[in-house]
Parts: structure tokens; C-alpha cells; sequence
């Protein structure tokens, strides 16, 4: 939404702050802050587990900002390595 800080477009479309979920959600949601996301989700089902894993950072950290994306890209990249290896 206008008036909050936006990130850098390479953090913006990095994998961690890419959410895979359903059209709805994501046409209802799309602009909204990670903590309006968060609240939403409480009440509803989470489609990923990378949604679930971004989720859990957010309200341990009650932030979503570049720091957060970079913890979560690196927890993600090491899940899928463990998976093929």
C-alpha cells in the first residue's frame, strides 16, 4: 500500500519474498503488508510450506523487510538442497 517503505525491485522479486498461492488470495491480498497477510491467514488455510515457513519469520520478527527475505531465501534454498541430496 502507498505510504510504507517499499524494497529494492531485485529483494522485491527475489524467490525469498515470492509466495506461491492460490489467485484469490493473491488478488485480495497482492498489496497488503505482511502483517494484514499474516491476520488473514489465521483464519484460512496456508497453501505452502514456504508460505507457512515465511509466516513463522514474520511473527517471530513481527517485520518483513530485506533482512527477513534473505534469512528466508537461504532457509529455503538449504530445504530444497536436503531434499534432493
Amino acid at each position: 500500500k502507498s505510504g510504507n517503505d517499499t524494497l529494492e525491485k531485485e529483494v522485491l522479486d527475489s524467490f525469498g519474498n515470492l509466495c506461491l498461492i492460490s489467485n484469490s488470495k493473491n488478488a485480495t491480498l497482492n498489496n497488503y503488508m505482511p502483517s494484514a497477510k499474516v491476520d488473514h491467514y489465521k483464519n484460512t488455510s496456508i497453501d505452502s510450506i514456504k508460505q507457512y515457513l515465511m509466516m513463522e519469520i514474520f511473527n517471530e520478527t513481527q517485520k518483513w523487510d530485506k533482512d527477513s527475505i534473505e534469512k528466508h531465501n537461504e532457509e529455503m534454498i538449504n530445504i530444497l538442497k536436503e531434499q534432493v541430496l
